[in-house]
């Protein structure tokens, strides 16, 4: 089973999206965009270089950068996000594990926000 890890800016990117979204959209809206979030890492998992998955040499070796919005509607158990806006930065850590650096909201640079060290 194809496993990730989500390094400590990649855990709190998605305590602010949820708690934006809960905030700003309500429970059910925070659920839906969990259930997202975790389809995402989970297919990521499965296939990092799945379609829709760019490599970003510009970002630091082996970098990978996968925006939701292409994440299939097949995934989502708890209901379909309309505009998903973020995107997750993660590397292949062996077979079978990646690790996410961050997940950035469309308006952020990744430049400035994804640590090559990470």
């Amino acid at each position: 089973m194809a496993q990730y890890r989500l390094s400590p800016a990649a855990r709190s990117d998605v305590a602010e999206i949820l708690a934006l979204s809960h905030k700003m959209f309500g429970p059910a809206a925070r659920r839906r965009y969990r259930g997202l979030l975790q389809a995402g890492f989970g297919l990521l998992a499965e296939q990092p270089h799945r379609l829709g998955a760019v490599v970003r040499f510009d970002l630091g070796e082996g970098l990978m950068q996968f925006h939701l919005r292409h994440c299939p509607k097949s995934a989502l158990a708890e209901g379909r996000i309309q505009r998903p806006r973020h995107a997750v930065y993660y590397r292949v850590a062996g077979p079978g594990l990646i690790d996410i650096v961050r997940v950035l909201h469309d308006r952020m640079d990744p430049h400035r926000h994804v640590d090559n060290d990470n």
